[in-house]
């Protein structure tokens, strides 16, 4: 098969997921002017190396063509740190699935799909975090279908339509709407 006839791909790694997080700013002078900046956040930069490391022995590089339109689905199971500090056991942080999301894609961008400005839709879903979850992420990629997606809107738009008239006839038959203004 041809790299830009490729429809889908899906991969598993057993990566521990990295939110994104801010790196550390700075601000120096240079040549007489005040110069600001922000150095990326090291851990992210390592997540982003691990993930390309893993990712490249099970895909073709690059595996689509630059130009396609893209669809992301991204499973994320975390493990949190715990760690030691002067007798004290720390534990880090619980993570939400815009900043796993935003720091794998970064990762992909340019194995998986040519630019992440080429993502026209994107799901992520945290499985589970805590101190036992044995880590991974499950990724899929697909082209991306305009045609589709506005069924998948429509179909939804008609089940909400749906629940919300049999909600309205419930409501309608007991009287209860609310508190009146």
């Amino acid at each position: 098969m041809e790299v830009a006839d490729k429809v889908s791909e899906y991969v598993i790694l057993d990566i521990n997921p990295e939110p994104w997080a801010v790196g550390t700013t700075f601000t120096r002078r240079t040549a007489g002017k005040v110069v600001s900046g922000m150095a990326p956040n090291q851990k992210v930069k390592d997540y982003k190396s691990a993930v390309q490391e893993a990712l490249k022995p099970q895909i073709q590089t690059p595996v689509f063509s630059a130009d396609a339109e893209w669809e992301v689905e991204l499973l994320f199971w975390r493990q949190i740190e715990r760690w030691t500090v002067d007798g004290k056991v720390k534990t880090g942080n619980y993570a939400d699935a815009t900043n796993l999301q935003k720091s794998t894609e970064d990762a992909l961008q340019g194995l998986l799909f040519g630019n992440d400005r080429s993502v026209k839709r994107i799901s992520s879903h945290v499985v589970a975090q805590g101190l036992d979850v044995e880590p991974m992420i499950y990724i899929r990629v697909q082209r991306y279908s305009q045609t589709n997606f506005l069924h998948q809107i429509a179909h939804a738009e008609r089940a909400g339509r749906n629940q919300l008239a049999e909600r309205a006839l419930a409501k309608k038959s007991t009287n209860d709407w609310g508190p009146q203004k």
